[in-house]
Order: C-alpha cells, then structure tokens, then sequence
C-alpha cells in the first residue's frame, strides 16, 4: 500500500507493507516530521490504519497468502502461510521463496519460469499445484492460485499467490484409490 500526501511544493511517499511493517507507536518516519505538519501525521495515521487492517483480513484467511518481489524475495506472508511453513514471518521476509521453501529438486526451474513471468516473456499461470518445503523438511502439496501484480505504469512488480495445502486431501484420495483395486 502506498499513501501520498503532498503540502506545500513537497510530496511525502509512506510506503506500507501490512505484514510486514509492524513499527513503535511512534514511528521513525513520524519523528522527522515537524510537529505543525498535522495533515502529514493523519496521513501517516490513516496509512498505519489501514495497514493494520489489511494485516488482519490476510490474518484471518485459512489459506497461505505470499507475496514476492521481481526478484523472488518474500515481501509478505500471512499467519496461515507462516504456520504451513512452520517460520515465523520476520524469518521469511526478505528470503528468496525458491531456495528456502522449495524443494531442491524443482527449485531451479521454478525460479527460472518466475523470471520469464516477471520479465513478461511467458504468461503468469494462474492455478497450479506444486510441493512446498517447511523448515521441518516436510513437503506439503500447494494448490495455487496467482496474479501479477503492477505498479502506476503497469510495470510487473511481483506476484500475490494464495495457496490451499492440499496435502491431506490427495492422501485421502490416493488411499481411497488403493482400496478401490
């Protein structure tokens, strides 16, 4: 999320990441402000606002929501991700998704196609399933759901994902399966 406020010839950019951005009361940016610049500290305030508000309708979701940058590294991850992963958020933000959570054996070429997508050069697939691994070792089986996300010009910045962990799901089924032969 990103809040512009602009007084006076001088425009202020807050930029704000609901997961990720979890400041004093009293934040940094906030102290460098002169105390007479009210309209720029309800700005910032509505900005605070509004990230935590974000912050809890991705807290509430079931599903692992993810956010990655052109380059692979988390920029957000929701509680329900965090727990699937078995990390803690401030453990994986700035982690490249590829090498820390996913399998060696597919990772290179996940990470290879993620580049093709941001570069624009191949389309963005918008569901998929893969396997994820936690900090435990474990694979978990993700049914994924993606969209591109864009700055003001449309420029590719990333990508926002959801994904359901349908490991249980497809054991269930491998197991019914089974019985049925």
């Amino acid at each position: 999320m990103r809040t512009k406020t602009e007084t006076e010839n001088k425009t202020v950019t807050h930029s704000v990441n609901p997961m990720t951005d979890r400041r004093s009361e009293r934040e940094p940016t906030e102290r460098m402000l002169p105390e007479s610049d009210s309209e720029l500290r309800e700005a910032l305030q509505t900005a605070r606002q509004e990230r935590d508000k974000a912050r809890r309708y991705l807290d509430i979701v079931a599903d692992l929501v993810l956010s990655l940058d052109r380059d692979g590294r988390i920029t957000l991850i929701n509680r329900a991700g965090c727990q699937i992963l078995g990390y803690d958020d401030s453990e994986l933000i700035g982690k490249h998704w590829f090498t820390t959570c996913q399998p060696t054996r597919v990772h290179r070429q996940a990470r290879a196609r993620f580049r093709q997508v941001i570069a624009g050069e191949k389309p963005i697939i918008a569901y998929y399933q893969n396997h994820i691994v936690t900090r435990t070792g474990q694979e978990r089986l993700i049914a994924w759901h993606n969209m591109l996300l864009t700055d003001g010009d449309d420029k590719i910045v990333g990508i926002l994902s959801s994904g359901e962990d349908i490991t249980a799901r497809k054991q269930a089924e491998e197991q019914a399966r089974k019985h049925l032969t």
